[in-house]
């Protein structure tokens, strides 16, 4: 059975409702960070600048909402990492560590000579905090350029 376009819309407005899902988005300091650094990409989540929560909605609602100085956009992390790439040609990732029992991160920034720089965190208990931990780690090389 097919869904129409605003039976899709409500159906995934709903399911990302679900407070499982709060884990997908940035949290409030980083995603408001992120907005001064220039992200401005379709969101289906935003922050209520006075409430300090999130709230999920269509990408259209989402656009009209953060115009205003009382809403701005919760990317998730996926799309984070994705405006670093793209924009500051910064690369991060966290994955396990060597040893199997911590997690770690890397920052990668290509220079044009084809040579890098790499930054690093290490001894995180999980995934999650790593990941977390290399997104404010971009935020600074960012804000510190």
């Amino acid at each position: 059975m097919w869904l129409s376009v605003k039976e899709e819309q409500h159906f995934v407005i709903c399911y990302l409702k679900n407070k499982d899902m709060e884990k997908e988005f940035l949290p409030y300091e980083q995603a408001l960070e992120l907005k001064k650094i220039g992200f401005d990409e379709p969101c289906f989540a935003y922050y209520d600048v006075i409430k300090m929560e999130l709230d999920t909605i269509s990408s259209e609602v989402c656009e009209r909402l953060c115009k205003h100085d009382t809403h701005f956009k919760a990317p998730t992390f996926s799309q984070a990492f994705r405006f670093f790439r793209e924009n500051y040609g910064l690369e991060g990732i966290s994955q396990r560590a060597e040893d199997k029992v911590w997690y770690k991160f890397s920052i990668y920034l290509y220079l044009e000579d084809g040579k890098r720089i790499r930054y690093g965190g290490y001894e995180y208990l999980t995934s999650e905090e790593a990941e977390l931990e290399c997104l404010k780690k971009l935020i600074e090389i960012v804000k510190n350029k």
